[in-house]
């Protein structure tokens, strides 16, 4: 099974030491998002992508909130939404490892060729997910 580790970013979280250094940086640190965003270029095929943008999730040097297809919280600058809607040559699964974006509440992955179930990591009791758009996927299983 795999398993997968938290990255404690959220404000809530005060007896966690990391918390402090996430909110004294001022904004969300390429290396907090670099490896869930390399993990869905990985395994929704990313390479495939019609929308060359998406190549900005393989460089570290971006802010997580100036990579293609990602919004962020205003005031916490930490990814709140994902929209990957009718992204031609998305396919594949979405990874365990986007619930390492604790503060994550949308998906929107409508028409694209996804399928596969939704990773546990997603539903967790630190998860943010309040919206998830699987409309026209290929997307099985139970909520």
């Amino acid at each position: 099974t795999n398993t997968v580790e938290r990255i404690p970013i959220r404000a809530h979280h005060r007896s966690r030491p990391m918390l402090a250094l996430a909110m004294l940086a001022g904004s969300q640190p390429a290396a907090s998002c670099d490896r869930p965003l390399r993990a869905c270029y990985d395994a929704m095929g990313g390479q495939s992508w019609k929308n060359a943008a998406g190549r900005s999730w393989l460089d570290a040097n971006i802010p997580c909130c100036e990579k293609a297809f990602v919004t962020c919280h205003k005031e916490k600058e930490e990814i709140r939404t994902i929209a990957w809607r009718s992204i031609a040559g998305l396919m594949g699964t979405i990874p365990p490892q986007l619930g390492l974006l604790t503060s994550l509440e949308e998906i929107n992955v409508e028409r694209t060729d996804l399928s596969g179930t939704l990773p546990d990591a997603l539903f967790s009791a630190s998860s943010e997910i309040e919206k998830l758009r699987i409309k026209r996927t290929s997307i099985t299983g139970t909520l």
